[in-house]
């Protein structure tokens, strides 16, 4: 069972993490979303923490 961890290591994606996107997309979209569901949650991700640590750009009144 060392997959989601071989998979979360390169992705920065922590294991349980790794295993509950598996079985979601599993659920989802049968084989086809096993396979896709690492590559969607690392692009959520990805998308997250350049949402979260991009500068404001409103000023302040």
């Amino acid at each position: 069972m060392n997959t989601p961890y071989v998979m979360g290591e390169g992705l920065d994606l922590h294991p349980l993490l790794a295993i509950f996107a598996i079985l979601v997309g599993g659920e989802v979209a049968g084989v086809t979303g096993i396979y896709l569901s690492i590559p969607v949650v690392a692009a959520l991700r990805i998308l997250w923490l350049n949402w979260t640590r991009r500068p404001s750009t409103r000023k302040a009144a």
